[in-house]
Parts: C-alpha cells; sequence; structure tokens
C-alpha cells in the first residue's frame, strides 16, 4: 500500500537466499561466499532503511551529502536552529540527549 511501505518482506527473501548460499558453503562450494556476502551487504543496507523509515512512499527523495574537509584539521561542524533570525546571539545549537551534536569531515547528512 502507498504510503505504508516496508521492506521487511524483501529483507526476509533476501535472508532466505543467503541461507541457500550458506548451505551450499557447508558442502564445500566455495563459490557460494562472494554471493553470501553481497547478501549480507544488501541485507544490512536495506535493515538500516526499513529502521530508520527510509524509503515509506515511493514518492520520497533523499540527497546524501557528504561532509567536506573544514578549514581547520579540528574543527568540527554544528547543527543550528537559526530561530528565523540572523541575530547569532539567539540561534540555539541542536542537541541529541542533551549533548550536542558534533559532526566531522566524511561524515554523511540524509536530507529529504
Amino acid at each position: 500500500m502507498e504510503g505504508d511501505f516496508c521492506l521487511t518482506n524483501i529483507i526476509e527473501k533476501l535472508i532466505g537466499l543467503r541461507n541457500i548460499e550458506i548451505e551450499k558453503l557447508k558442502t564445500g562450494n566455495k563459490d557460494s561466499l562472494k554471493s553470501k556476502l553481497e547478501f549480507d551487504r544488501a541485507i544490512k543496507c536495506l535493515s538500516f532503511c526499513n529502521e530508520n523509515n527510509l524509503f515509506r512512499n515511493n514518492n520520497e527523495n533523499y540527497q546524501v551529502i557528504e561532509l567536506p574537509m573544514t578549514s581547520d584539521l579540528y574543527s568540527e561542524y554544528r547543527i543550528i536552529d537559526d530561530c528565523e533570525t540572523e541575530d547569532r546571539s539567539t540561534w540555539k545549537e541542536l542537541k541529541f540527549d542533551n549533548n550536542k551534536l558534533f559532526l566531522h569531515p566524511g561524515d554523511i547528512i540524509i536530507a529529504k
């Protein structure tokens, strides 16, 4: 159903295919290792998307942004709520679990 999309079914199918490759490995078929590892990676990626409610419907598009190097080796990125003003004295730094969030070069942001 649109808007109620879940990746659980396809993940379960991939796990079944992965298990077939594991059984082949147990019988000495070493060629199955590559397929098993590819299934592992696909399952991990789709599980991440499912757990984080990504791609809930076909209309969602995401932009993946990798943070570039900072001007200083020890600099960090921070996320700020600008409170709809250019007055920096009113800006508030984003916190998770009452801790400031520090981002570093190479970290990624997934934006809708």
